[in-house]
């Protein structure tokens, strides 16, 4: 469910395609986007092959079934006949404990807002909030909150009913499934600077580290101590994904801020 983060995988990474509209799925197999190596996923009904089955008279791909309405912030999803993810509205998740796999997503002025409480007062105080941080949950939607990626690569797309496609279903729009592969990276870079340029992203440039902080394993987080002001972000070398268990070492850590030191990015 990592794609749902609308953040482009490292580069090599298997491409993932989330169709909203199974009747689209002949103008996606036919598109230069596609590999061999690609996950389509299609909602589930008549139109749609066996899961797992390669996409014919297409440029590759192995297609997969849903049951679900990733638009619907609130909904569930079930995969194949054995997966579920639970969608939940970031406001939201502060008073549900998460169950299982779940996706935060931050869809709404309501959501965005108490997305961005958090963070200040993950770096004012050093406390993060408890959904963010439980193991099967993941934070949607992550470059329209301010997410500067490292490459402009498009690895993986939302296609909606209208033949636009998205980073994500509330990510930034690339296009539509006319424009080449090339013309979503230009969008892509083109939506990135956009959002950066908002008020609520401006004014917290330290808010990319904020997000793979909350990735990190314990141990990269640094919890207020006396004589610390809260925690200032940074980047080391490496991932440090608490989902790829890679060691803190080389990830992006919270570091105990002076009080006597102004803010750092």
């Amino acid at each position: 469910m990592s794609w749902a983060r609308g953040v482009d995988a490292s580069s090599g990474a298997c491409k993932v395609v989330v169709i909203e509209d199974a009747s689209l799925l002949p103008d996606v197999g036919r598109h230069e986007f596609l590999t061999p190596a690609a996950a389509v996923f299609v909602p589930g009904g008549a139109q749609t092959p066996g899961s797992g089955q390669p996409l014919a008279e297409s440029n590759g791909g192995q297609v997969f079934s849903y049951v679900g309405e990733f638009r619907d912030p609130d909904a569930d999803i079930q995969i194949g006949e054995d997966f579920y993810v639970q969608q939940q509205s970031y406001a939201v998740s502060e008073f549900v404990p998460v169950g299982g796999p779940t996706i935060l997503r931050a869809s709404s002025d309501i959501d965005a807002a108490a997305f961005y409480r958090d963070a200040d007062k993950a770096r004012s105080a050093g406390k993060f909030p408890a959904a963010l941080l439980h193991p099967q949950s993941l934070l949607g939607d992550m470059p329209s909150l301010g997410f500067i990626p490292g490459s402009a690569e498009v690895s993986h797309i939302y296609v909606a009913g209208s033949g636009e496609v998205f980073t994500s279903p509330s990510g930034i729009r690339l296009g539509t499934l006319v424009d080449s592969e090339r013309g979503w990276s230009r969008s892509w870079v083109s939506g990135i600077t956009e959002v950066g340029l908002r008020p609520e992203v401006a004014d917290r440039p330290w808010i990319s580290h904020y997000m793979l902080a909350a990735e990190c394993p314990p141990a990269c987080r640094c919890p207020r101590a006396p004589g610390h002001a809260g925690v200032r972000f940074r980047r080391t070398s490496g991932t440090g994904s608490r989902r790829d268990r890679s060691p803190c070492t080389g990830a992006v850590i919270a570091a105990p801020l002076q009080q006597q030191r102004g803010p750092s990015p």
